[in-house]
This record gives C-alpha cells, structure tokens and sequence, in this order.
C-alpha cells in the first residue's frame, strides 16, 4: 500500500473507533439521564400525551359534575369542561396547559389518570368483564 492511501485508511480507522466509543459512551453512561429528559414535566411530548389522554370525572355527591373530559376534534383528543366552574373553582382546581395542575385535579391527579394502585383490582374487573 501507498503511504497516501495508508494515512487515509488510518485516519479512517481512528474515525470509526472515536465514533463506536462516543456511542458506547452515550448508551452506557448516559443513558440514565437521557430517560430521565423523557420523563421531565418541561418536556412538550409529555405533557401533550398528558392532554390527549381521558381524564375521570369529579363529582359532588352523586349527580353533579364538577370536571368531566370531553372529546374534541383537534391535536388534544379530549379537553377538560367544567360545568360549576365559578362555584366550586377554589375546590376543583385546574388541569392547564399553561398553568400546570392545581386542586383536587393535582392532589388526585393518579386516581383520575387512572394509575393509582388503589385501582388495580377495578381494571381486573373491567378487564375480565371486558368493559
């Protein structure tokens, strides 16, 4: 081999090797943190896919709908309406996109998500009934 297409080929090795060691370094080490940047709230995905998800509703008694989801045609598939919004604002709370959660909406945030543990055995029910 010529000396010039040796340096090439050297130089080309020497590439391919910082390359596989900067990736090695990447999902070894700093893969912990880079799931964590999936999970963080700042993060647009997250919180669309927090907006696009069906919330439960929140009652007083039996019959009267404080917040319910309800489904719309654009980017978010449902938005939060609140029926007795100036009776029951300082109660209910707030589910905004740009204010964040607040209320009952935040202290029950995982119940009506439906991700709290308590409701493990309803989703068994539901799952065997197949509702």
């Amino acid at each position: 081999m010529n000396r010039p297409i040796r340096v090439i080929a050297i130089a080309t090795l020497v590439m391919f090797l910082a390359l596989l060691l900067n990736v090695t370094y990447v999902q070894y080490w700093q893969a912990n943190s880079l799931n964590s940047l999936s999970k963080h709230p700042d993060n647009a995905r997250v919180r669309d896919a927090e907006f696009s998800r069906e919330r439960g509703s929140i009652f007083v008694g039996r019959d009267t709908v404080l917040a319910e989801s309800v489904k719309t045609g654009d980017q978010y598939a449902f938005q939060r309406r609140y029926p007795h919004a100036f009776e029951y604002a300082g109660l209910t709370g707030y589910f905004s996109r740009d204010l964040g959660i607040g209320g009952v909406e935040a202290t029950q945030n995982s119940i009506l998500v439906g991700s709290d543990a308590k409701l493990f055995f309803n989703r068994v029910i539901d799952l065997a009934g197949s509702r």
